[in-house]
């Protein structure tokens, strides 16, 4: 018996992939290294991303591709074709954002 079923692809999509998508869409080049730059060499948006954002996403950055069993959800939804998120991502971000889902 199944309590509970999450609609999810076959394939992680990465947060790298997904936060250089963002980035590309609000016109700003995104570019991730191993270690932050020297401080004294940082551009504004640099430090505001070390100082503000990486604390939090870091940690997602470095989680391991993994992937799902989605045996069980093929059965059950197989007249639905699945989608490539990764290669969907951008259209999906647009519209989100132009239709102003802010929680995004």
């Amino acid at each position: 018996m199944i309590e509970q079923l999450n609609a999810v692809s076959v394939n992680q999509v990465s947060i790298t992939y997904l936060l250089q998508c963002i980035c590309s869409y609000e016109g700003i080049r995104c570019e991730l290294i191993d270690a932050p730059p020297l401080r004294e060499t940082m551009t504004k948006t640099e430090k505001q991303y070390y100082d503000v954002i990486a604390p939090v996403l870091s940690h997602y950055l470095m989680i391991p591709h993994h992937q799902f069993d989605t045996t069980t959800l093929k059965e059950i939804m197989a007249d639905v074709p699945e989608i490539d998120v990764e290669r969907r991502f951008k259209d999906l971000y647009s519209f989100a954002y132009e239709n102003e889902f802010r929680s995004l």
